[in-house]
């Protein structure tokens, strides 16, 4: 996807807008960081436009991007304050009416704001009307925050292997985040109003049994050298392929399983274009800089994913587990077992 963007025909208005929302989703997922940004503001800042991008959507979803990351000077000097209609925008239309109620909200007339977007056309399109709705509503909050009362978080229960510690707290306008390293059990209080709330895992534990942790999947993890056979030794400059087999005997066919596997340090990446070919049941191959994630569709038997490293440093690192999970089931997960690879000179 991330490849699709920087193909993209962004002198288009009906083609940058949607790519300007894609980067902005994919910020808040954690995806990209303000590359993708920076190369759309250049992108568009060097073309002989026919129509003023900063008077558009366009500039709105790079602003809340740029906001999403704290880079609050770029967002400030990218939202507009009016948007120009060109012919046939219905999600410009729809977000002009949307920042007339956001400039109104921030001179203090709540009231006149809600009349506002009593208005908003119906064939807004919900992922547009939800971005809009989120700068709305940091302008509002503060106004409403003296009677929402304090919200308390206590860790009930921690993993094995983590120390009981108090939680910290994240809190920003519009919401308030609690982190704490293996807790597995949350207790919220204090609030005087219904709380809208969600709670996310994340992370690699930092041990785990020899041979892994299965529960309704197996996943195995093997290494061999780049023509397949067994691997004893790793110099510098070798090239590695590391093999993930997964196999599925609980849960439904239908649900689509995500295997991760971190690099060990001392290793990169090695890319090749039959690697980048999804096969059934692979759906998806996303590379990141620390890690390789698969997404496979339901299927019977074993499922072999593999992909190459090529050693970079010399010395003795670490192997880390690679992790398998069920996106409907937490119950469906399975971990391998960890251990370690020298590389020599």
């Amino acid at each position: 996807m991330r490849e699709n963007l920087y193909s993209s025909e962004v002198q288009d208005p009906l083609v940058a807008q949607p790519v300007a929302y894609a980067i902005l989703e994919m910020t808040r997922a954690g995806l990209i960081t303000s590359e993708q940004l920076e190369w759309l503001r250049q992108r568009l800042g060097n073309l002989e436009l026919s129509w003023n991008w900063k008077e558009t959507p366009v500039a709105i979803f790079m602003a809340e991007g740029y906001r999403l990351l704290h880079m609050e000077k770029e967002a400030e000097a990218l939202m507009p304050r009016h948007i120009t209609v060109l012919p046939g925008e219905d999600y410009a239309k729809a977000l002009a009416l949307y920042l007339t109620a956001l400039n109104t909200l921030k001179d203090g007339a709540v009231d006149e704001t809600l009349t506002l977007l009593e208005g908003a056309p119906a064939e807004l399109d919900q992922g547009v009307a939800l971005a809009a709705l989120r700068n709305l509503v940091k302008g509002d909050w503060k106004a409403k925050a003296e009677g929402f009362g304090e919200v308390k978080a206590i860790c009930q229960r921690f993993m094995p292997g983590f120390t009981s510690v108090v939680p910290s707290a994240l809190r920003e306008s519009t919401s308030v985040s609690f982190s704490a390293p293996g807790c597995a059990a949350w207790e919220l209080s204090g609030a005087k109003v219904p709380l809208y709330w969600s709670w996310t895992q994340a992370g690699y534990p930092t041990s785990v049994p020899p041979a892994g942790i299965q529960h309704g999947l197996t996943l195995k993890k093997t290494l061999t050298t780049a023509t397949g056979e067994k691997l004893t030794s790793v110099k510098l400059g070798d090239v590695i392929t590391v093999t993930l087999n997964l196999s599925r005997y609980q849960g439904s066919r239908e649900e689509s399983i995500v295997v991760t596997d971190l690099f060990p340090a001392g290793f990169e990446l090695m890319n090749s274009t039959e690697e980048n070919r999804p096969f059934y049941p692979l759906v998806e191959r996303i590379a990141d800089e620390d890690r390789i994630a698969f997404v496979v569709e339901g299927s019977e038997g074993e499922i072999p994913l593999s992909y190459q490293l090529r050693a970079t440093h010399p010395g003795k690192f670490t192997l880390p587990a690679a992790d398998a999970r069920s996106t409907r089931s937490k119950s469906v997960n399975a971990t391998t077992g960890m251990s370690t690879i020298s590389v020599e000179k």
